[in-house]
């Protein structure tokens, strides 16, 4: 049976955890098989990368154009934005005119759509900095799920959706039963996440109830861009008057549909000022504020910190 050979690209300030997460899978299967499935090493531009936890991992600086590659995968975290370069693009390009499958991890999605990869199918990052993706790409179906795959494109959200996404990858490979006795020694369920969602910036309030108006009125909250939508509008969709909606959120979750759907504005703008370089203007406007001052004001007390402070900040 042929060795799968894989190369991870690491941006600078990539996530450890994302990329051993992606690893492990790789080794684990090749240990539980008594074979050598997989190989993999890892590339960058500099001899050393150092990932956002402070460790540092040697690489390769060669970038391969080698067409036997069976996939490419790139890993990024919050400090993508500063990571795209021509020569990536270029190496990038020349892996999808070869046919090489290429994968993403995080916001690792954004360097390899950038250099003007066709990307057919649904785009996967961390539900963090989808925000930012939607903003780049607002025609491009942007996934909520863990992972998206077929052969050639495949992403994930970064964290421990590696696992899931390759573990999926090698039960595409070897089988879902192998994939599965390799997921056990990862103490990891192969379907454990699969056809889940990803966590939401209203979990801490959507975990806590069960009712479907209530959810789906969250659910409009978090999905909301742009102009801030009229509470009474919300109320409507889901058959309730402004007063129903208010005394349903104040007796399932304590507080009033106004104020969950500023923290959710809120937490959409906290990650957009983290992950994009987008002005405070366009953050606040695309949030539903009506001003800079406003935006401000309201970020400062719910965060103790001005939104401009945050600019490049870890997850």
């Amino acid at each position: 049976m042929p060795t799968r050979n894989i190369r991870f690209y690491l941006a600078p300030q990539f996530s450890m955890m994302s990329v051993l997460s992606l690893t492990e899978v790789l080794r684990k299967a090749n240990e539980v098989s008594g074979n050598q499935l997989y190989s993999y090493e890892f590339v960058s531009e500099s001899a050393s990368v150092e990932a956002i936890n402070g460790m540092a991992v040697a690489t390769r600086t060669d970038l391969p154009r080698d067409p036997t590659l069976a996939a490419v995968i790139v890993c990024a975290s919050y400090q993508y934005h500063r990571a795209y370069t021509e020569r990536l693009a270029q190496w990038l390009r020349w892996l999808d005119r070869h046919d090489v499958a290429l994968g993403a991890a995080d916001t690792g999605i954004f360097l390899v759509t950038r250099a003007g990869v066709h990307w057919n199918g649904p785009l996967c990052c961390h539900w963090l900095t989808r925000p930012a993706l939607q903003e780049e790409y607002p025609e491009a179906e942007i996934s909520n799920r863990f992972f998206e795959y077929k052969p050639k494109r495949f992403s994930c959200a970064g964290a421990t959706a590696g696992l899931d996404l390759m573990l999926h990858m090698v039960g595409e490979h070897h089988g879902k039963g192998f994939a599965a006795r390799v997921g056990s020694h990862l103490i990891f369920g192969t379907d454990m996440h699969r056809s889940e969602s990803q966590q939401s910036p209203l979990a801490d309030y959507t975990s806590r109830v069960d009712d479907r108006s209530l959810l789906r009125v969250l659910q409009m909250m978090e999905q909301s861009g742009g102009p801030k939508r009229a509470i009474p509008a919300l109320a409507n969709v889901v058959g309730l008057s402004h007063s129903q909606l208010n005394r349903l959120f104040k007796r399932l979750l304590g507080e009033t549909p106004a104020r969950i759907y500023q923290i959710s504005r809120l937490r959409r703008a906290h990650a957009l000022m983290k992950s994009t370089t987008l002005s405070v203007e366009i953050v606040a406007y695309e949030c539903g504020f009506a001003s800079r001052s406003q935006f401000t004001g309201a970020f400062k007390a719910e965060f103790g910190i001005a939104p401009s402070a945050i600019r490049g900040g870890y997850r």
